[in-house]
């Protein structure tokens, strides 16, 4: 008896040149889809139209718009905190305390409570520096304040300025102020200010005012911008990124030197920039060094504050033409080829040898009795190595190791169920060992489907050979196709 193994169907040697030459004639058909796709990409890039001025401008006008809106949303954390001195009626009894406290300098404990509730905050916010809150009623009355950042000469000067006189007269509204030096740091601050009130009576109380870092107000603005703005279209000049208030000065800039200047001094040509600032929104054409940029301009709602994001188109400001080929589109089409050849060339070189060691689940089919003393052992398939050593060894004449006492599977065979494995071992089909033994297809079907049962088994390559170790199968077949290499049974055998 000869056992053949087949992969998919084909007697072949994997791994040898057949695959070889297969893998290479796959790797040549990668490599000509690679050269074809980069082909038709540089094709289509240099067909497609470029973005004018007109849609860049919409475009960065819509980003920067939604840039304003996520800003405002996150001043607003700031004056929900100060209104819960209004409307928390322990923070407001705290500030009631210290109104009516008789002597105007002991306010030591009502400095603590004042601190502990907003350091509680700022220790999650580190944009919040410090706040303060001064008796609109006593000026004498030493103010509460979070830290130790602001210095008396700064809190007497900011009692008698513009922005402490704006916050009494919104009579309760927050209130958002340009940035300024609280004099012990060279930091800058911007400041939200708010008139609070008794919570029952609504009797005026005092001016709360916190200040935040200007620059993590900033970094938050640049953050989203650069996450949200589509590259294709163009660049956010994240260094140039402003806030201004209604007059024109900058009151936030990653350059510290332009705090305070006008627009009009940080860009080029800006002197037409700062009367439109009043519209609210729009765009403007100016310069950053020597090049051209598109300043977008978007008022931040309920302040009296604008956004300006300078935009660096790709292509540069046109009116819409082809786009010549660029280095950095000529780099993405040479490693993208260079990938696709790399990837072919690995391919071929591996391909074989993983074909090779992925041989698992073959098929094995038993054809003639004469060629079992050269039955490789089976590595793969379901199959333990010992099973098929002690199968070459029978077929040899020697001992499997377990005497001559039958199987148990074997003794409770029946002979017509014996003989029709003998045939299945043979490698005849169902509709063969029918023929033979003169029985319908289905009744064999049957037959190999309890004999299975019986043996412990899934498949015919397990039963062959168990039953080739167990001594059936074993004896040449007289008709002329037992010496025939059975190929895989018809598709009416695979279920069994």
């Amino acid at each position: 008896m000869q056992l053949k193994l087949l992969h998919k169907g084909k007697s072949e040697r994997l791994g040898g040149p057949r695959s070889l030459r297969r893998a290479t004639r796959k790797a040549l058909l990668f490599v000509a889809l690679w050269v074809l796709g980069a082909s038709a990409a540089t094709f289509l890039y240099l067909r497609s139209p470029n973005a004018s001025t007109e849609e860049v401008a919409q475009y960065s006008t819509q980003v920067v718009a939604q840039a304003a809106e996520f800003f405002r949303a996150d001043l607003t954390r700031y004056e929900d905190i100060s209104f819960q001195f209004v409307a928390n009626q322990d923070l407001n009894n705290l500030l009631i305390e210290y109104v009516n406290a008789k002597d105007p300098y002991e306010v030591a404990e009502h400095n603590q409570r004042f601190s502990n509730f907003l350091e509680g905050l700022a220790f999650s916010d580190r944009a919040l520096q410090d706040a303060l809150f001064l008796d609109e009623h006593n000026t004498h009355r030493k103010a509460l304040t979070m830290g130790e950042s602001l210095s008396i000469e700064f809190i007497r000067s900011f009692r008698a300025s513009e922005a402490y006189q704006a916050i009494l007269r919104a009579d309760g509204k927050a209130v958002w102020i340009g940035s300024v030096r609280t004099g012990k740091s060279d930091r800058y601050y911007v400041m939200m200010g708010r008139r609070i009130k008794t919570l029952f009576t609504g009797e005026p109380l005092g001016v709360l005012v916190m200040f935040i870092r200007e620059d993590y107000l900033r970094e938050l603005l640049t953050k989203y911008l650069d996450e949200n703005f589509y590259f294709s279209i163009g660049t956010v000049k994240s260094s140039h990124v402003l806030l201004a208030d209604h007059r024109g000065t900058v009151i936030s800039a990653p350059a510290a030197d332009n705090i305070g200047k006008g627009v009009a001094e940080v860009f080029e040509d800006g002197r037409r920039l700062a009367p439109q600032l009043k519209n609210g929104r729009g765009r403007f054409i100016g310069k950053i060094g020597d090049a051209d940029v598109l300043i977008i301009f978007q008022s931040i709602p309920e302040t009296q504050w604008t956004l300006l994001v300078p935009v660096s188109p790709r292509t540069g400001l046109h009116s819409g033409v082809r786009p010549p080929l660029t280095a950095d589109a000529l780099a993405f089409f040479a490693a993208l080829a260079a990938f696709g050849l790399t990837s072919a060339v690995l391919w071929s070189m591996w391909w074989p040898w993983l074909r090779q060691r992925s041989g698992g689940a073959m098929q094995t089919q038993v054809v003639g009795a004469s060629g079992l003393a050269g039955l490789p052992t089976l590595r793969y398939g379901g199959f333990a190595p010992a099973r098929a050593q002690s199968t070459a060894q029978r077929a040899r004449g020697g001992s499997t190791g377990q005497g001559s006492t039958s199987p148990q599977w074997l003794d409770e065979l029946t002979a017509r169920e014996k003989q029709i494995l003998g045939f299945l071992a043979q490698g005849y089909s169902n509709r063969e060992i029918a023929e033979l033994v003169h029985m319908a297809e289905q009744t064999v079907k049957n037959y190999v489907s309890t004999i299975y049962l019986k043996m412990g088994v899934h498949d015919r390559v397990q039963a062959s050979l168990m039953a080739v170790e167990a001594g059936l199968g074993l004896k040449e077949s007289d008709d002329d196709d037992a010496a025939r290499v059975r190929t895989k049974p018809s598709g009416s055998d695979e279920h069994h």
